[in-house]
């Protein structure tokens, strides 16, 4: 072979070892796991042509109704069709990308149905006519960021899930880059109020209250003479009221701080932070509707100040409102806590069942005898708030300091079938100004039964 032959037949080969060289760099760096970034990009790619040839799912209410549908293709193309759903259900956009239960549910609302170009539907367990009614109760508070659970006490359903903020209302349906950089330039617009962790003020008493009475304190009675110090610290009531001999309902009707500071501290650290464990305080809980997290620190801290305050609702005791309702739910539920959950069912339409939901026990919160002497003295409570004893709703109020001024206000109710909580935070309201909303959704509740 002559010296010609051989140069072209290596310059052959240099040039197919190149393109081998090449063709192997090119499929290497689409391996999954050789290039994370590569692999984004490709996923990004596919997914992003699936939405825009995919009619994004249906999401429903329990009864059927539709909250939101897709009117064409692609990301833009869903509507909200209630007010009172915007926030829940949140936003699928390009532009501006996705939250709530659209972010929470991409996969399920964006998967086609190969004979429908459609994404599976998801039926929520709300009521529409309830979430209505709560929503238009929120929406009316002029100031703080506010939010409306009901909970079906048998059940662990959300009837209904509404939160507003005072400082600007979003129309999830027409996005523009102005709105939404005005829903940013509001410090937690984004952050459902129901998920965010604060003082629980008052309400907490309820939680002492099962402490009291599983050590058989309920009927002691304590003399309050408007001060209780621990520690070189002075804890006074509300308005430096004084009420003299007081026991565990009395204590719960006139939210008697100093009572429970005291029996806190009877009870102890120890006591006090398995009830708020049995009662899943201080842990992360995943719903099918997003994460909500609390802490106690009585773990932490067991100095007695931070016992004697975390009693009544102060110190370092951080909950959110559906731990709140969560408390009220168990004790209705004669001790038994349920998983909230807001999803009935997701299904394609060729009916496939991606989902269901379903009844779930999360904790035995404590004995039924117990959990009655505190049901009890919610009732009472509530008769004291001027609640008609016939109704047969247990309350407690809350008005937790927030350090800025304002408060975090907080009205926790039940009867025999629901939850009502209320709650808004940085507010200058107290508690007890919500009484009335949700006396109106117990009333809208009646009705539905």
């Amino acid at each position: 072979m002559n010296k010609k032959r051989i140069s072209v037949l290596l310059n052959v080969c240099l040039v197919l070892l190149g393109v081998w060289v090449c063709y192997c760099t090119w499929s290497f760096a689409y391996i999954k796991g050789l290039n994370p970034k590569a692999d984004e990009i490709k996923i990004e790619i596919l997914e992003d042509d699936v939405i825009r040839n995919t009619y994004e799912g249906s999401i429903l209410d329990s009864k059927g109704n539709i909250i939101s549908y897709a009117v064409k293709k692609g990301t833009n193309g869903g509507v909200i069709d209630h007010e009172c759903y915007q926030r829940l259900v949140g936003f699928s956009s390009a532009a501006y990308g996705k939250s709530g239960l659209r972010s929470l549910y991409r996969d399920e609302l964006w998967t086609p149905d190969k004979k429908t170009s459609k994404g599976a539907t998801i039926r929520l367990t709300t009521n529409s006519d309830i979430q209505s009614i709560a929503y238009e109760e929120i929406n009316s508070y002029t100031e703080g960021e506010s939010c409306a659970i009901v909970l079906e006490n048998k059940t662990g359903k959300v009837i209904a899930l509404a939160s507003a903020n005072a400082a600007y209302n979003l129309d999830y349906n027409n996005l523009t880059e102005d709105s939404v950089k005005k829903a940013n330039s509001i410090e937690g617009f984004f952050l459902n109020p129901w998920q965010a962790k604060h003082a629980p003020g008052s309400v907490i008493k309820a939680v002492t209250g099962i402490a009291i009475a599983e050590k058989g304190y309920s009927e002691e009675v304590y003399y309050d003479s408007g001060v209780e110090t621990v520690d070189g610290h002075d804890f006074h009531n509300f308005g430096n009221y004084n009420y003299e001999n007081v026991a565990l309902v009395g204590g719960m009707q006139n939210s008697v701080n100093t009572y429970f500071a005291h029996m806190g501290m009877k009870v102890g650290s120890y006591i006090l932070r398995d009830v708020h464990e049995r009662l899943l305080i201080g842990k992360t809980l995943e719903l099918d509707f997003g994460t909500i997290s609390s802490e106690h620190n009585l773990d932490k801290d067991i100095s007695k100040t931070n016992i004697a305050a975390s009693a009544f609702g102060q110190g370092k005791l951080l909950i959110t409102p559906m731990n709140i309702a969560m408390i009220a739910q168990s004790i209705a539920n004669d001790g038994i806590m349920l998983k909230p959950y807001i999803v009935e069912s997701i299904i394609t339409d060729s009916g496939k069942v991606l989902q269901e939901g379903k009844k779930e026990a999360v904790s035995e919160v404590s004995d039924k005898k117990t959990i009655s002497v505190i049901k009890n003295a919610l009732l009472e409570t509530g008769i004291h708030y001027k609640i008609n004893s016939k109704r047969k709703i247990g309350a407690k109020t809350g008005s937790a300091q927030l350090g800025n001024g304002l408060n975090r206000a907080t009205f926790m109710s039940f009867n025999e079938d629901y939850t009502v909580v209320i709650c808004v935070n940085n507010t200058s309201k107290r508690g007890s100004a919500l009484k009335e909303s949700a006396l109106r959704i117990f009333d809208a509740l009646e009705k539905i039964k």
